[in-house]
């Protein structure tokens, strides 16, 4: 009977915990609204932002960022400043700080590209909330079992089949951790460079490309 109860509880953990992205699903609970229980009433939505701009002095684009990130309760990322001048940060603000954000790093250089993109990350969360409430309840089983088995093979089973219901647990929960992060702070990938300038015979090029160009233009 004991070893019985110790396989049913191992194929729980395989199949119920461990399957496909939605095996962890909670059904809803009588009376409740249809559709899966706990989901949230408002969608999980993620926003990034790119930035591809021109200065004469990413060094102070930089500096400059830095300042409107932290008025907007934000903070960097990460941060590199290139032997030829092009910058490159990523920042994190407040989902509802972003447009404000994104308008004033767009007064500290020219702007040459712009763009926005969203990530709906519902039914992830839900599906990972479901799991990780799972495996917390077959873990508890373990411990109980653990404690109460007297034979050391069955223990030694039990302690191991603990260790990756544990790990399962911690990288749920990373996961998870990381999707509500995303979804409170916003991405912004920003790229400085500066102007492009021609030298002398890049001059004399250009000056040939157009007059190449005008012959076989008319009008």
């Amino acid at each position: 009977m004991w070893k019985t109860t110790v396989v049913a509880v191992m194929v729980v953990s395989f199949t119920g915990c461990a399957g496909g992205p939605h095996a962890g699903m909670m059904a809803a609970e009588p009376g409740s609204p249809a559709g899966v229980a706990g989901q949230p009433a408002d969608r999980l939505v993620s926003t990034r932002a790119s930035m591809r701009m021109e200065s004469e002095d990413p060094s102070a684009v930089a500096e400059r960022a830095r300042d409107a990130v932290d008025a907007a309760a934000g903070y960097v990322d990460q941060s590199d400043l290139a032997s030829n001048g092009r910058l490159t940060m990523v920042l994190r603000v407040p989902a509802r700080e972003l447009d404000t954000t994104l308008e004033a790093l767009e007064a500290f250089a020219r702007l040459k590209e712009r763009r926005i993109a969203s990530r709906d990350h519902t039914s992830e969360t839900v599906d990972l909330e479901a799991r990780i409430h799972n495996l917390i309840a077959v873990r508890d089983r373990l411990r109980t079992y653990v404690e109460r088995a007297e034979d050391v093979g069955e223990v030694i089973q039990m302690e191991r089949e603990l260790m990756r219901v544990q790990e399962q647990i911690e990288v749920l929960t990373a996961r998870l951790d990381f999707l509500r992060t995303s979804v409170q702070m916003a991405e912004i990938s920003m790229r400085v460079d500066r102007p492009r300038r021609l030298g002398p015979l890049g001059h004399v090029g250009s000056g040939l490309g157009w007059v190449v160009k005008s012959l076989f233009v008319i009008g």
